[in-house]
């Protein structure tokens, strides 16, 4: 079920619309080959919050993709490749971190 969430960025300025969408994600410092795994909190047309074992520092450029939950974009489901940068991770020792990654560019592919 995706769940729609609205917020404010603060002084007048609105954020996009923000989706709960649980769903596995991938990701990786662009250029590098290897992947870690995450699970995503909810997602919009600027970014993606999810949850990892290794986080990033904030700034570093980042490539990512998730599957789109079928019904979403018709009949079938579709995946999403990306690209963004850590803008805040979160997290304690011993436990998951939160990421906020921006997207700059991404491209949905479908089966």
């Amino acid at each position: 079920m995706l769940t729609a969430q609205s917020d404010t960025a603060g002084a007048g300025q609105s954020r996009a619309q923000r989706f709960e969408i649980s769903t596995p994600i991938r990701y990786r410092v662009s250029g590098q080959s290897e992947w870690g795994k995450g699970m995503t909190e909810n997602i919009s047309s600027s970014g993606v919050l999810f949850r990892c074992e290794h986080s990033v520092g904030p700034e570093t450029p980042i490539e990512m993709s998730w599957a789109v939950p079928v019904g979403a974009f018709g009949s079938g489901g579709a995946r999403v490749y990306c690209r963004g940068a850590i803008v805040r991770t979160r997290g304690n020792p011993g436990d998951l971190t939160t990421v906020a990654a921006s997207i700059s560019h991404y491209r949905l592919m479908r089966p």
